[in-house]
């Protein structure tokens, strides 16, 4: 299937309570998805076609459109030297350690070694 061809559509009246929400978008069913599981009495997936789409049934009030003024060229210049200004876009010259925080299980001698260390706590995102 062509990207064109991939499609999202809001279906909705002015009487009715749920909206229908049909989409090939990834991230979009994925926030759909974990929303109906969150959330099944105003959620839910009714169909899951062999294209990739997916229909869903959600209460209308849970939906909403922003719309957003464009920024004018005096305030993406002042973003943009803001961010030059703080190093936003810079490599870091400091590199921190990646092996994993060792399981303590409430150990404080040991707990009190890692005070103040950087480690990494593994992937992880926020959607």
């Amino acid at each position: 299937m062509k990207r064109r061809q991939k499609i999202t559509e809001f279906f909705f009246n002015e009487q009715d309570g749920i909206a229908e929400v049909y989409t090939h978008n990834t991230d979009l069913k994925k926030r759909l998805m974990q929303y109906a599981k969150a959330y099944p009495q105003l959620c839910q997936l009714t169909e899951a076609d062999e294209d990739g789409g997916m229909r869903f049934k959600i209460d209308k009030r849970r939906i909403s459109i922003r719309l957003t003024a464009p920024y004018s060229e005096e305030r993406r210049s002042a973003a943009k030297k803001r961010g030059k200004e703080s190093g936003f876009g810079k490599k870091r010259k400091e590199s921190y350690p990646t092996e994993e925080i060792p399981d303590l299980h409430g150990d404080p001698a040991k707990a009190n070694g890692l005070c103040g260390e950087r480690r990494s706590m593994g992937t992880g995102g926020v959607f």
